[in-house]
């Protein structure tokens, strides 16, 4: 019995949202508080990109690639970069060098385009699937555009420009991480520094 009981029993969190992987990471995360933990869980579930300080003074700012599991703790960061700087070593202050928005935001036009023709292919094809049904076969798409890059071209571009952008951080390197706002930052940046 025991060798079976897992597979209802993992059907049932599809069903049941209570016993979901996501809501178990979720409960494990509230239990042991801690911090970075929860601040790394919530930058995830609300898609806001987090400032990450290392020990050598660069500060990268972006959204979380990587997935929380609090079973092995978190050993480093991947972030997709938005921006970089770094940081004065005399007064701390942060300096924005580079912006790398400009990158991603064409990448993300190219990616809504090629989510709108599969989304029209697919629902030309299967007219009656439901909403879900059909956000699920374009997310299956779009994770088989890894393994089809070598076949496309522009895929591979589109690939490689979002793998360029990404950067592990081992947590033995960071020095401080806080969610990330940008009308704070232009504020406090005007007002002639601050620690951002």
């Amino acid at each position: 019995m025991g060798a079976l009981l897992w597979l209802p029993l993992n059907l049932l969190g599809r069903i049941w949202p209570y016993l979901s992987k996501e809501e178990c990471i979720r409960r494990v995360i509230e239990n042991k508080q801690d911090p970075l933990e929860i601040l790394l869980r919530d930058a995830i579930e609300s898609d806001r990109p987090i400032s990450v300080s290392v020990k050598s003074g660069k500060v990268y700012i972006g959204r979380l690639v990587s997935s929380l599991d609090p079973a092995y703790g978190v050993q480093s960061l991947t972030l997709s970069r938005s921006y970089s700087g770094h940081r004065d070593r005399e007064t701390s202050a942060f300096h924005l060098d580079i912006d790398y928005e400009q990158v991603l935001e064409d990448t993300i036009v190219t990616i809504e385009n090629f989510v709108t023709e599969a989304e029209q292919r697919i629902r030309r094809d299967n007219p009656t699937l439901s909403e879900d049904e059909l956000e699920e076969r374009i997310e299956d798409e779009f994770e088989g555009w890894e393994r089809r890059s070598g076949e496309n071209e522009e895929i591979r571009s589109i690939v490689d420009r979002l793998h360029a952008l990404e950067i592990v951080i081992p947590v033995a390197e960071i020095q401080s991480v806080n969610l990330f706002d940008e009308s704070i930052y232009d504020i406090v940046s005007r007002g002639g520094g601050g620690d951002g």
